[in-house]
């Protein structure tokens, strides 16, 4: 950090302000400052997330921007898919169960009385999820619910 006086006369006191040098943030007068790491921001460099997150189609997020908290950042998954990771990009599920998207089951197979099972929650994996009969019936059918 650089500190300035703006009024370097003596008779301004405690007017000195301390400046985080960029890309850290923060400045204080009278003291020195805080500084703060966003290592999401663009402008970050050295331990930063870069386009990792971006390029995997999630969100960067740095719960703790202190300038002496580095590595922290972690890509988060987009709603409706789940899922994060520290320092890297995260490995996405989509429990199309329990989701609203263009491949979920959403109410169909609890309006006809029946379960939904997603035998596979890998983001990746869509439109395998499945309708089960409620016990003491037996029975399922893919993509919607078990027909009589």
């Amino acid at each position: 950090q650089t500190c300035t006086d703006p009024d370097p006369a003596c008779t301004a006191t405690d007017d000195w302000v301390c400046t985080c040098k960029a890309p850290h943030t923060g400045n204080e007068t009278a003291a020195a400052a805080t500084c703060h790491l966003d290592e999401c921001a663009p402008a970050c460099t050295g331990s930063c997330a870069g386009t990792t997150c971006s390029d995997a189609n999630q969100e960067c997020e740095d719960p703790n921007t202190l300038a002496t908290s580095l590595g922290n950042w972690m890509c988060v998954c987009r709603d409706p898919e789940t899922g994060s990771n520290e320092g890297a990009s995260a490995e996405c599920r989509l429990d199309e169960c329990n989701a609203t998207c263009l491949t979920c089951a959403d109410t169909a197979c609890s309006v006809a009385g029946q379960e939904c099972e997603d035998t596979n929650t890998l983001a990746t994996s869509t439109g395998d999820w499945k309708c089960v009969c409620a016990e003491p019936a037996t029975g399922s059918a893919p993509l919607g619910p078990v027909r009589e």
